[in-house]
């Protein structure tokens, strides 16, 4: 009787575990398997398009090539009246001929000397190129031999104390005799590429300074450099060194007509 009531007691408490066939047990495990592999991929996919996403690098920014030459000018004149629209629009050919030739241009500025002018007036500008505006307008002194208030003869001559005209690119900044100044390049064959040779480099100077100009009626001269004004020229410096585009202009008829940044 015991031994009876010990198998009910297991009947009833522990039933019999049903029993799978073979078949379906393989489906399920297939299906496990197929689900498993479907969840390690996404994952994959997910954590390579993250990767993906960290390690891409935005589009590097062409300098001014999306300049408009006409907004520009428009803007700049607005800002600088004194500027010549003729001068400006030449400058702004220059800058976008200095892009094409493949040059390395790495500062959005484009400053522009107008030597047709005389050294008593405001005849350089820096125009902001990525924005679009007129940033500086400021006093400039000429070459000693290029004349006296209004400066005529321009060389590429070693020696000569004159400037020179033309497109230049700005290198880097440096301390010497005149503190701190900015080495030019000239790009132009003949009219200014001895600019490095002949240390025609951007400084300041005492003689640059409106006084100076009450006092003589014209600024002091250079040998050659295109001087500013001593509380001015840092901030200048700083803010067109290192690849920006400088265009000397003076109506000299051969250089108009043979330059290739005038005409490209």
């Amino acid at each position: 009787f015991a031994a009876v009531v010990s198998m009910l007691t297991s009947m009833l408490f522990f039933p019999a575990t049903k029993a799978v066939p073979e078949k379906q047990q393989n489906k399920s495990t297939a299906t496990a398997k197929a689900k498993k592999r479907k969840q390690t991929t996404l994952v994959a996919a997910n954590l390579d398009e993250s990767s993906q996403k960290a390690s891409a690098k935005p589009a590097e920014k062409k300098p001014a090539e999306k300049a408009n030459a006409k907004e520009i000018q428009g803007i700049a004149l607005a800002d600088a009246k004194n500027i010549d629209p003729k001068v400006l629009k030449m400058g702004l050919k220059a800058y976008q001929c200095t892009l094409k030739k493949g040059h390395t241009v790495k500062n959005d500025t484009l400053t522009i000397i107008d030597y047709s002018k005389p050294s008593s007036e405001k005849r350089l500008w820096i125009v902001d190129m990525d924005d679009h505006k007129i940033i500086s307008e400021q006093l400039v002194a000429h070459g000693k031999n290029s004349g006296a208030n209004k400066s005529t003869k321009f060389s590429n001559r070693n020696g000569s104390k004159q400037s020179s005209i033309g497109v230049f690119l700005t290198a880097n900044p440096y301390y010497g005799s005149n503190g701190l100044s900015l080495r030019l390049k000239g790009l132009e064959d003949q009219y200014n590429d001895n600019a490095l040779a002949r240390a025609v480099v951007i400084h300041g100077a005492k003689y640059v300074s409106q006084s100076f100009i009450n006092a003589h009626g014209r600024l002091g001269r250079s040998w050659g450099c295109p001087a500013l004004e001593v509380g001015k020229v840092k901030k200048t410096i700083n803010t067109i060194k290192d690849g920006g585009v400088l265009f000397a202009y003076y109506p000299d008829k051969e250089w108009m007509q043979e330059s290739e940044y005038l005409h490209c």
